[in-house]
């Protein structure tokens, strides 16, 4: 039980509900180092309903020079899955962060099929949320292509949670 984070504990499941009615929202924990911010995630994330798809990253400051470092991380649990598409985008995805080899994409091409796979997510059964605590330490390309994802995906059941040291540069 957490005391004294009811709001922000409403504002995480607010967004899931919003994502649930088919808008996607995006929730910023932001706050300095001790003040909880991870153990609001993992309670919000425990509390989740079973047909919630969570995607889940942790930023860390020796990956964060990595392309594409928290995308790996967000995606390792569906590599079979990106696998077995043969769809472009599943390529692009798998080559970004190497699960398949192929040549390194732009980011854009990377961004555009994060849009893509978190859609096909939703789609496929449920609200999709993606959870990155320390979030100030994603890599650049990482950072650019969930932001992309979340300006995107305002008209599907995706919902954005991340914790942070700090909230700018990770608003949408």
């Amino acid at each position: 039980m957490l005391i004294g984070r009811d709001d922000e504990l409403a504002a995480l499941a607010s967004a899931v509900a919003r994502a649930r009615a088919g808008t996607s929202r995006t929730v910023v924990v932001a706050g300095p180092p001790g003040s909880g911010k991870s153990a609001l995630l993992e309670a919000s994330v425990r509390a989740l309903a079973p047909d919630v798809t969570v995607l889940r990253a942790s930023g860390h400051v020796a990956e964060s020079d990595l392309p594409y470092a928290g995308l790996h991380q967000l995606l390792m649990p569906w590599a079979a899955v990106l696998a077995s598409h043969d769809d472009a985008r599943a390529r692009t995805l798998s080559g970004a962060v190497a699960f398949a080899r192929q040549e390194p994409a732009e980011r854009l091409p990377v961004a555009s099929a994060l849009v893509w796979f978190l859609a096909e997510r939703a789609a496929a059964g449920g609200p999709v949320v993606v959870v990155v605590d320390d979030a100030q330490w994603l890599d650049a390309s990482t950072r650019q292509a969930l932001v992309f994802a979340a300006r995107r995906l305002d008209a599907d059941p995706v919902a954005f949670w991340l914790g942070s040291r700090e909230a700018d540069g990770l608003r949408g």
